[in-house]
């Protein structure tokens, strides 16, 4: 029996997803009835904050897209005001509004999540505390991998074709690589966007935005005519009001965090160049 309970033990180390529903069940006679339930609780907590994360991506895609889900089409009598801007307006804001809610909820799920495993580690072993972590991995990998094929396929009945570019099934691809450096998929997909593709984002410190644009205007400045800067500047501060007066209702970024994460790799990255080639396409 001590052989085979040392086996159990070996193999649970090399097969520790096989195990983890079994790692789960020997919990309640291992630390009691009160630490199972607060597992389980951190098990469903761990696939609420896994999909408000999946449901926050899917509110983005819609904004950004222009697309309407069925939770926020509302039934009207006179069918001819879906089509007024007013209508389209008030679906806009339902949307921005779910996306902030949805928000919320996510930062308190993992909130609550991380509460969880602090207590947890303070009655569990260290090699159990990393078979649970492995396990609640596992199951927001799956719970993952599930919503992003359903809101998938509910974005191309929106979009009535695929959202975005399928960039695995282009025949000729806009990005070139030609240089050694291998890039990765985020950073291939937001060079795809082209060279007009802009970056809305929300403008959380106004003061260092004023502040750039004024020592930018410094540097044209002597290169310039007196009469000329005065234009150029009265010129660039009115496009810079309308600019944080629409900011400050943004949101809602138009990429991804990996994508953000990926455009400032590029940025940094002195070992490579980007540039458009004669064929009017990245490379």
């Amino acid at each position: 029996m001590f052989f085979v309970a040392v086996l159990y033990s070996l193999f649970s180390y090399l097969h520790v997803t096989a195990l983890q529903p079994q790692f789960i069940a020997t919990t309640r006679s291992k630390y009691g009835d009160v630490t199972h339930l607060t597992i389980r609780k951190a098990e469903k907590l761990s696939i609420k904050v896994q999909k408000c994360k999946c449901d926050l991506e899917f509110i983005r895609l819609c904004t950004i897209y222009k697309l309407t889900p069925s939770f926020v089409k509302i039934s009207l009598w006179k069918k001819r005001l879906k089509t007024s801007n007013e209508y389209k307006s008030l679906q806009q804001y339902c949307l921005q509004q779910e996306y902030k809610n949805r928000f919320k909820d996510c930062l308190k799920h993992e909130k609550e999540l991380k509460t969880l495993i602090d207590k947890l580690k303070l009655i569990m072993n260290s090699h159990d505390i990393d078979q649970l972590q492995k396990y609640l991995y596992e199951i927001s990998k799956k719970t993952k991998e599930k919503t992003v094929t359903t809101h998938y396929k509910k974005l191309r009945i929106l979009n009535k074709g695929p959202v975005g570019q399928d960039y695995l099934s282009l025949e000729t691809k806009r990005v070139h690589n030609i240089s050694s450096y291998v890039l990765t998929t985020a950073e291939e997909r937001i060079l795809c966007r082209g060279w007009e593709f802009c970056i809305e984002n929300k403008v959380n410190n106004f003061i260092d935005f004023k502040t750039d644009i004024e020592l930018n205007m410094k540097k044209i400045e002597q290169s310039c005519h007196r009469n000329a800067f005065s234009i150029i500047c009265h010129n660039i501060f009115n496009a810079s009001d309308i600019f944080m007066k629409s900011a400050k209702k943004k949101s809602i970024r138009n990429v991804s965090d990996e994508e953000f994460k990926a455009l400032k790799s590029l940025k940094d990255n002195t070992n490579i160049i980007i540039y458009v080639a004669p064929t009017k396409e990245i490379a």
